[in-house]
């Protein structure tokens, strides 16, 4: 009986080999499928994290829109030279106000410049 349980051995190791090679492959198989569903839950989060900063900026454009109107009616507003508010004229403080707006306006340096922000946005940018 030795030699056929010898036999069995010498004939079962390449199907074991086989088997071994096989789970290997299929191991690597899932572990890149694992990868692909990571790195596609990571480019859909960075695509929304993406949409949420465009709405942000849209909504301070849609802010600053009305804070134009006011300085606007601001400046409409007949008031004499020599006011003075904190050691400022109120042609000071006009332009005070003016350089605040340009600064916080999102398109204030081209549509090139907005989108640049936007691209910023990363998966890890908002951590809710």
């Amino acid at each position: 009986m030795l030699p056929d349980i010898l036999a069995t051995f010498v004939a079962a190791g390449p199907l074991l080999v086989k088997q071994r090679k096989d789970r290997e492959a299929a191991e690597r198989e899932r572990q890149l499928a694992d990868q692909r569903r990571y790195e596609e839950q990571q480019r859909r989060k960075r695509d929304a994290n993406r949409w949420r900063r465009f709405r942000e900026l849209a909504q301070d454009w849609h802010e600053l829109a009305a804070v134009r109107d006011f300085l606007a009616a601001l400046r409409s507003i007949n008031v004499t030279s020599t006011a003075e508010i904190d050691g400022r004229s109120v042609e000071e403080w006009i332009a005070w106000a003016e350089e605040w707006l340009q600064r916080a306006d999102p398109t204030a340096c081209g549509v090139g410049s907005f989108f640049e922000q936007v691209a910023e946005i990363t998966d890890w940018t908002y951590r809710d």
